[in-house]
This record gives C-alpha cells, structure tokens and sequence, in this order.
C-alpha cells in the first residue's frame, strides 16, 4: 500500500480511536486500543509473533 495512503488511514484510526465515547466503551468492556504509527505496528507484530508458538 502506498506511503502516503498507509499514513492517512492510521491518522484517522487514532483519531477515531482518541474518541471520549469510544474510549468509555473500550473501558466497560476492560478493552484498551493502542494507537500508532505504521511503523510501531510492524514493531509490535513482530514482538508478538517471536513470542507464539509455531503452529
């Protein structure tokens, strides 16, 4: 996907994600969404998958 279109789509996603309602939902159901650069994704996927197991 494109740089500039990858860029747009997470700076939308934090700011839905910065959204009081959204965050007070989030909170009833203990749920925390993490906002982010691209690259910070990538980093925590890669964190994530090194830490499962092979299937």
């Amino acid at each position: 996907m494109p740089a500039d279109i990858t860029q747009k789509l997470f700076q939308e996603l934090n700011r839905t994600l910065a959204l009081p309602a959204l965050q007070k939902r989030f909170a009833e159901l203990s749920f925390e969404a993490l906002g982010g650069s691209p690259k910070e994704l990538s980093k925590l996927m890669q964190t994530e998958s090194a830490n499962m197991p092979a299937l």
